[in-house]
């Protein structure tokens, strides 16, 4: 009889409990720390580049400043907050720190009112005077020379480095001077930064305001001059490197090749028809 009395609350369990046929319930899918960052800011960046950068490469920053303020102000707050400890490979670290430097960067020239000229309103206000990014106080300067070219400076930034040097950094940053290589119009992510950083480089060594042929001068871009030994880092003589970037049909393009073929930086800068030039104008679009 106790055996009987117990079979309703047996079929009642039986009912309640999940088909054994039913599929186990779903995981869901894990989004990784870096795509939840690119979501916070990288679009956004890109939005705000696509506006506000002209064809030319000049920079509306009254249009960073006016309607996409607010947009800013969010890429701004993400940088600042940004967890650097995501940042696993070469490609990771290359595009956060370029992205950083060139979001700041705009905010130091809006800060500063937009002058004529970098230079003459104070490198140590755009490069010197920290910033937060990532949850500390660093400078441009260092976010360049420390952190992306891998030079001395405090051990919490030497952690941040690369494996190697890269020397297409000086084309994905921008120093917001007009003879610097042009802010893209995309924010650096893993998938696109090898193509964007070899599309700026055809850029800078195809654009006579970089390199260019007057009479019997060659006048060269001063990254070449100021960075020659970053330039030989990857193996084989600078310039054949920037060789690799040349346009034939560029004008000019048998003068440079005469130049650059088979030496490194230091011969280049040696060369008696060697100019170097640099203008610290604002890249401010009119």
């Amino acid at each position: 009889m106790l055996k009987l009395s117990l079979l309703p609350l047996v079929f009642a369990l039986i009912a309640c409990a999940e088909p054994s046929g039913s599929p186990p319930a779903q995981t869901p899918t894990k989004v990784t720390s870096v795509e939840a960052h690119a979501v916070a800011y990288e679009d956004d960046w890109t939005a705000i580049l696509q506006q506000a950068v002209t064809a030319e490469g000049l920079v509306r920053y009254g249009q960073i400043n006016g309607p996409l303020a607010a947009t800013f102000d969010g890429v701004v707050a993400a940088i600042e907050t940004f967890d650097t400890g995501i940042l696993g490979t070469n490609a990771e670290k290359l595009a956060f720190w370029m992205n950083a430097y060139n979001v700041m960067l705009v905010k130091r020239a809006i800060a500063a009112g937009t002058p004529a000229s970098i230079e003459a309103h104070g490198f140590d206000f755009f490069f010197k005077t920290p910033v937060t990014v990532a949850g500390m106080e660093v400078t441009l300067d260092q976010i360049e020379n420390v952190i992306l070219r891998r030079g001395d400076g405090p051990a919490d930034l030497k952690a941040l480095q690369p494996d190697q040097l890269d020397p297409r950094l000086h084309v994905g940053l921008n120093c917001g001077a007009v003879s610097c290589p042009r802010l893209r119009t995309k924010a650096f992510i893993v998938a696109n930064v090898d193509a964007e950083l070899d599309a700026a480089m055809r850029d800078f060594v195809n654009g006579s305001q970089h390199f260019r042929v007057e009479g019997e001068t060659v006048v060269l871009s001063s990254l070449l001059d100021w960075f020659a030994a970053d330039w030989d880092a990857t193996g084989q003589p600078a310039g054949d490197y920037l060789l690799g970037y040349l346009d034939a049909d560029r004008p000019g393009a048998s003068t440079l090749r005469g130049l650059f073929e088979g030496r490194f930086a230091a011969e280049i800068k040696a060369q008696p028809s060697v100019r170097f030039e640099y203008r610290w104008d604002l890249n401010a679009a009119g």
